[in-house]
């Protein structure tokens, strides 16, 4: 099966996300699909392909560009977290 998982940042990277990220696409490439993960560029990264998982890579980023940094400007009258659950 071909499967293509998407998040903001992936190996070599480190974080929660990025672990089970990598664990997750790791483990089915295992099983014999091919995995595809779409994620943010970063210029430290090697390979287009880490451990038999195809990287997909886009120069856009909501944390890179500030986006959860506090440079965000809340809707007049709506609490941080009302914002933030609005959007979903």
């Amino acid at each position: 099966m071909r499967i293509l998982l998407a998040c903001e940042f992936y190996y070599p990277s480190v974080g929660g996300v990025q672990e089970v990220m990598r664990q997750l696409a790791e483990r089915l490439v295992a099983r014999g699909h091919s995995v595809t993960v779409a994620t943010t560029f970063l210029a430290e990264r090697r390979s287009r392909e880490v451990n038999g998982v195809t990287l997909v890579e886009f120069k856009v980023s909501a944390m890179l560009y500030g986006a959860c940094l506090g440079t965000w400007t809340p809707i007049a009258g709506m609490s941080f977290a009302a914002t933030m659950t609005s959007s979903w």
